[in-house]
């Protein structure tokens, strides 16, 4: 069987984005979007695609000049969709920690206008040890400083030349957190306050939410390739849903410099981001820790293996509809079609979306994503949303129970080590929030709540826990 990309054909492009970041999440979200993008004639961009850290190499891509397929699967309206794309976007490869020195020249690219980023979470962040005089720096900031002062050089210091950073790190603020990290390594590094204003005035720094589920490389990859025709070891997939809401300072104007949005790709320019990452944060991300939790305890290893059981989902949509929803800012009828995809996407039969990967970190994930909801429910109706109490319920029992793969804090682990197999009453359920969750323990009953809420599992089995939620 042939490999992809063995030869390319395709008419080359100008570099218009310097990516980086090599991984399926990119390529599967940014890269399948600007490649349809540019098929449809909205844009003519090229991508430099650059290699953050020196982990691996890109002999892959090499071998295969970049060339890479993108296949989205899943459900849409209840029926399983695919479809695949060769995405040819990516025109040149760079490894800065081989080639500093090619990496610096990109900076040079007359039309380069855009940086797109994912690094990880902890990618946004400098490095004691990072210096200027370092060929490369360890860290992404400290590369992307060192650019950055190279075009502003190159340019001398023109205002057109200035880019704008696409970062789609899952911290909040990215693009704030991404240029204070570029101030301070400026001035670290010494290179002076024409280019510091440089960066504030010429640069934009966006904001960005992104949401799509990329499951990589997948296990039936050699019955794919198959379809396909050919070999491709750079093949991901992910789902078909995915949002990219950007926050900017004219949201017109970028609409028009990189149009994703005329070319039918689920990307939003805005001023305000957060109608979209409270809407993500509640329904997406609240369903995962404030159902998956209670799932596990059914023996359930996978999200799509939760939503058959129809005592968990009625659970979960009672839940989300009647003491989240309401909470939720902005308009009702796109919250509850945003809920409706949710709830089709944790159906995705293609996905083995793992329900203790969820449930990492769970203390600090309900108090970010279920707290909230919990406080809003309180102070709209003035009564205790019991679903949500019954959420940290069922975290606790899950912990108590501390399966093989449960992952957080030393800290919160060691508590539950020393009641287990003890009696979990009012007395505990303080003590837990008094420790981890004590903006939660200042809510008038919702101690005994929870209590109550672990004793009937504990006591009468889960099926009868959740029952009694509706009586």
């Amino acid at each position: 069987m042939r490999r992809l990309g063995e030869t390319r054909t395709d008419a080359p492009r100008p570099i218009r984005v310097l990516q980086i970041g090599e991984g399926n999440f990119l390529r599967a979200f940014f890269d399948a979007m600007l490649d349809e993008s540019n098929e449809l004639g909205y844009t003519n961009a090229g991508v430099a695609l650059i290699k953050p850290t020196d982990c691996g190499d890109l002999s892959v891509f090499k071998q295969q000049n970049g060339v890479f397929t993108v296949v989205l699967r899943g459900l849409r309206d209840g029926v399983p969709v695919q479809r695949g794309r060769v995405v040819r976007c990516v025109q040149r490869l760079v490894d800065p920690h081989e080639d500093f020195a090619a990496f610096l020249a990109l900076a040079g690219e007359k039309e380069l206008r855009f940086v797109v980023s994912n690094t990880t979470e902890a990618g946004i962040r400098l490095f004691d040890e990072d210096r200027a005089s370092d060929w490369p720096p360890r860290s992404f900031p400290a590369k992307l400083t060192l650019f950055l002062y190279e075009r502003f050089r190159l340019f001398s210091g023109d205002r057109e030349k200035g880019l704008i950073l696409l970062p789609t790190e899952l911290i909040d603020d990215n693009g704030a957190r991404l240029l204070e990290a570029v101030l301070e390594c400026g001035r670290r590094f010494q290179l002076g306050g024409d280019f510091a204003a440089w960066v504030r005035e010429a640069c934009e720094f966006a904001d960005t939410l992104v949401d799509r589920i990329v499951s990589g490389y997948p296990a039936d990859a050699e019955a794919l390739c198959s379809q396909l025709g050919y070999e491709d070891r750079l093949l991901t997939v992910g789902e078909p849903y995915a949002l990219w809401a950007i926050r900017c300072r004219d949201p017109e104007a970028l609409s028009r410099e990189l149009p994703l949005d005329k070319a039918g790709q689920p990307v939003l320019y805005t001023r305000d981001l957060t109608p979209y990452r409270t809407r993500k944060l509640r329904l997406l991300n609240g369903a995962h820790t404030g159902c998956m939790p209670l799932a596990h305890l059914l023996g359930c290893t996978l999200v799509r293996e939760a939503m058959e059981d129809l005592g968990l989902t009625a659970h979960m949509r009672a839940m989300l509809e009647e003491e989240v929803l309401p909470t939720i800012p902005g308009s009702a009828e796109e919250s509850r079609a945003f809920l409706s995809q949710v709830l089709e996407r944790f159906r995705n039969p293609y996905l083995d979306h793992k329900i203790l990967s969820i449930a990492m970190n769970s203390t600090a994930k309900w108090r970010a994503r279920i707290l909230p909801s919990l406080q809003d429910s309180v102070a709209l109706t003035g009564v205790l949303p019991r679903r949500l109490c019954f959420s940290l319920s069922a975290l606790l029992a899950l912990y108590l129970r501390a399966p093989e793969g449960l992952r957080d804090e030393a800290e919160v682990l060691a508590f539950f080590e020393k009641y287990r197999g003890r009696l979990h009453d009012l007395a505990f359920v303080r003590e837990y929030l008094a420790a981890f969750q004590p903006e939660a323990g200042r809510i008038a009953g919702l101690g005994g709540a929870v209590a109550e809420g672990l004793h009937n599992i504990e006591t009468l089995g889960l099926r009868a826990a959740l029952r009694a939620l509706s009586v």
